[in-house]
């Protein structure tokens, strides 16, 4: 009986070994990181669509936004919400090409979604756009 359990035990081990471990996403659950390069031309249209105001006792917004630069995107990348945005040239866009290859504009623009990417827990969009 002794002789069964020990392979057994190897082969469950070897296989959760395997499993590809990800950490839980960090920082706040409403706060969005958005990396792009063209801050000026998105900034009024993201915040008009994300910082909403939430009317309760004590006011607030609905995210609080954090801009940073395209490429500063992989030291941020165990936060909860992320949005990369930009032309598909633009070194965020590119770093996400690199994981999912099938990202493109298609002739205009579009957003993709995708979830834990880097952390559990964590949501990932993408905007790619032609132009302005």
């Amino acid at each position: 009986m002794e002789r069964k359990v020990i392979p057994c035990l190897v082969l469950a081990g070897l296989i959760i070994s395997g499993c590809e471990y990800k950490p839980d996403a960090v920082g706040r659950a409403r706060e969005v990181y958005i990396f792009t390069d063209h801050k000026e031309s998105i900034e009024f249209d993201i915040s008009l669509s994300l910082e909403r105001q939430i009317f309760t006792p004590q006011p607030g917004v609905e995210f609080f936004l954090k801009y940073k630069e395209g490429d500063e995107a992989t030291d941020h990348l165990r936060r909860h919400c992320i949005l990369l945005a930009g032309y598909e040239s633009d070194t965020a866009i590119r770093f996400m090409k690199n994981l999912y290859p099938p990202l493109t504009c298609n002739d205009s623009f579009n957003l993709y979604t995708f979830r834990d990417v880097w952390a559990e827990g964590q949501t990932v969009m993408v905007f790619v756009a032609e132009d302005s």
